[in-house]
């Protein structure tokens, strides 16, 4: 019980006096997995076709950069072959970008991007979308995975299909606009605030209902009368891919429901809009959720789990795990639930920073006698107590190596000898 509260009462102190993480970033980059390129599309009615947009994302680490000038630098072509659904080819699109950054750690950081999209015109139908990507440095192509599209006519449907976009507004030329998600349009699982945008070509409309299904749970079931009456244009704006709007005859009433990922966990989320509460469906639409670069020891529920020994009673995670093990994930979710310092979303940051923790341990930790990281009196204590303020190296009379880690909220200092030379750290104080 006392080490578990002293791991919580760090986190909090962190929360409160937002100290800088460093070993917890080391930690997102080495231990978890990463998405390099994000790609939707999204086809807006207009005339006599579709406005469609192939919106994309890529994260700095897949580009190859040049140092030049003292500044780094990365050039990229995308190009789109769209085909119909007899192989006519009917679109080829080329865009080729260069972006600058100031420093080589910026290169390899996975939470920097760069984004943009190719637009163009398509009757309805149903197409194919293959998309390449040349790194113009290397002059290497990628084949990207191919995206199916279905654009359905305007008098099929009252409903476009809904785009996810962030909760806070970006402000662009003294306008503000949402910026569109761009997570291959799904919802990211996180602390940050996602909401649902459904635009209804009906613009005397003025509310629709709308039913949303986490697997096998009802999150939301309300009428919606919150909108803006806008055509659905995107634009580009300091790298971020906005929303942009205008009073034209192709507006339309865009329907939103603010911060809706609060309500979602991991898993499948199925969006019903009907007119109202009592009528037949309209149409229905199917995102996920995914926890983009989730902890790897959080990935199988039944070993995290285990993994709250360095906090936890054997009782308690026997307990646990006498469940079927279907349920370990409902299971984990209900411990950590308790602990939840964002009480007003799904998503537990306390959680993702404890398996954080674990990753970085096992993979900094580890010795040469195979022995893992979170093993080691250090990763138990990096476990327990996260990253140290400072840390002191030093040598005693007889050559053993001393590292000394100092924290200072609350002041605490731990003392690890290596005792035969392996890398092996004791604990001594």
């Amino acid at each position: 019980m006392i080490k578990k509260i002293i791991f919580l009462s760090f986190i909090i102190i962190l929360q409160l006096f937002a100290q800088p993480h460093n070993f917890r970033r080391e930690g997102e980059k080495n231990a978890k997995e990463t998405s390099f390129y994000f790609s939707e599309v999204h086809s807006i009615p207009e005339d006599s076709s579709n406005h469609t947009y192939f919106v994309y994302k890529i994260s700095y680490p897949s580009l190859v950069f040049v140092k030049s000038s003292g500044k780094y630098s990365a050039s990229f072509s995308l190009s789109i072959e769209v085909f119909d659904s007899v192989l006519k080819h009917v679109v080829r699109q080329i865009q080729n970008k260069t972006i600058s950054v100031d420093t080589f750690d910026q290169t390899l950081d996975h939470n920097y991007y760069v984004q943009g999209f190719i637009n163009f015109h398509l009757k309805n139908g149903i197409y194919n979308i293959l998309p390449f990507l040349t790194d113009l440095n290397i002059n290497n192509e990628i084949k990207l995975a191919p995206i199916r599209i279905d654009v359905p006519s305007s008098n099929q449907s009252t409903i476009i299909s809904p785009l996810i976009v962030k909760s806070d507004l970006i402000e662009c030329q003294n306008k503000k606009y949402f910026e569109l998600a761009n997570y291959d349009d799904s919802f990211p699982f996180s602390e940050d605030n996602f909401s649902l945008v459904l635009p209804c070509l009906d613009t005397t409309r003025e509310s629709i209902f709308v039913t949303i299904k986490n697997d096998s749970d009802t999150v939301f079931n309300s009428e919606v009368s919150n909108y803006f009456k806008s055509k659905i244009v995107l634009r580009e704006c300091k790298d971020n891919i906005l929303l942009g709007n205008g009073l034209t005859p192709e507006a339309t009433n865009n329907f939103v429901i603010p911060d809706i990922n609060r309500k979602l966990l991991e898993g499948n989320a199925e969006i019903i809009v009907s007119r109202n509460k009592n009528s037949i469906p309209l149409k229905s639409y199917n995102k996920k959720i995914i926890w983009f670069n989730k902890p790897y020891s959080l990935r199988n529920p039944g070993n995290a789990i285990k993994m709250l020994k360095f906090i936890e009673k054997d009782s308690v995670i026997s307990n646990m795990l006498k469940a079927n093990s279907n349920d370990y994930k409902k299971e984990l979710y209900n411990y950590w639930k308790k602990y939840n310092i964002n009480s007003h979303g799904t998503f537990n940051p306390l959680m993702e920073e404890y398996y954080s923790r674990i990753d970085y341990a096992a993979k900094t930790f580890a010795i040469f006698s195979d022995k893992s990281g979170i093993e080691t009196d250090r990763g138990e204590i990096y476990i327990q107590f996260g990253k140290p303020q400072k840390i002191e190296r030093a040598s005693t009379q007889y050559g053993k190596v001393v590292e000394t880690w100092i924290y200072e909220k609350p002041p605490r200092d731990f003392i690890f000898v290596d005792n035969d030379g392996t890398g092996n750290f004791m604990l001594r104080k």
